[in-house]
């Protein structure tokens, strides 16, 4: 059963006790995964389907549990409460201050779109469930993730310095040397304070890390369903070096 109450910030933190995914979503994605499907579950997912197994999905009440379903629902509930459809909100919240004009839900015609594909090499599609699109329904390009990355470094030359703040501020520290703060996930050690965060879906990885006081930052963009956070933080650690910081 679905908590009555999970706020926009439990939702934001992972702390609404939301598992990954609806109940039994997740055998039907690693199906899918594996090759032993070859329809897409999120795109066969009907409203009412939907819904059945929200309804039925099991929730623990503990501080923190990383959720894509979270993220998901809670762009649906910010959709909602503006009365803005989620890619336009984020359009007019987030990309047009930064002057980030290739990221979007849905690519422009005759646009150039990367084509994911699997750990062995077997085409795979990009993410698609219109219920869910704020847990990976986005697309950029390189440019953008680096206005984006910019942006985090020096929050005070853009038109949106409040809000970056507040993203970047750790809201709920669930364990030692990790807090979490709006959509990212915050590692301290070694004299280091890190922004840092991932993402995945059917054939694609990405991975960003921000060491704001030090201003430097990477982001990695991966068009294969391989891991590349170890290369994102090895090339942080290079950046760093380089800069003799």
């Amino acid at each position: 059963m679905v908590p009555s109450d999970p706020t926009l910030l439990k939702l934001a933190t992972h702390g609404a006790g939301l598992p990954n995914t609806t109940k039994g979503m997740a055998w039907r994605e690693l199906a899918f995964m594996l090759g032993l499907r070859k329809s897409d579950p999120h795109v066969e997912l009907t409203p009412d389907r939907f819904r059945a197994d929200l309804a039925r999905t099991g929730v623990r009440h503990r501080r923190f549990r990383y959720s894509s379903l979270a993220f998901g629902l809670l762009g649906e509930a910010l959709a909602n409460l503006t009365g803005q459809p989620y890619a336009e909100l984020v359009r007019e919240r987030v990309c047009l201050p930064l002057g980030m004009q290739h990221t979007t839900i849905a690519a422009p015609a005759g646009a150039v779109v990367a084509s994911g594909s699997s750990r062995r090499g077997r085409p795979r599609p990009p993410f698609r469930d219109e219920r869910l699109m704020a847990a990976g329904g986005l697309l950029s390009s390189p440019a953008d993730m680096v206005l984006f990355l910019r942006a985090n470094l020096q929050p005070r030359e853009t038109g949106i310095a409040e809000a970056i703040e507040l993203a970047q501020l750790a809201h709920t520290e669930p364990r030692r040397r990790l807090s979490v703060g709006l959509g990212w996930m915050i590692l301290t050690g070694g004299g280091k304070r890190v922004h840092w965060h991932n993402g995945g879906t059917w054939g694609f990885r990405s991975s960003i890390a921000v060491l704001r006081e030090r201003g430097s930052g990477v982001v990695v963009l991966s068009a294969r369903a391989r891991s590349v956070d170890r290369l994102c933080f090895r090339l942080l650690d290079a950046v760093s070096k380089r800069d003799g910081l």
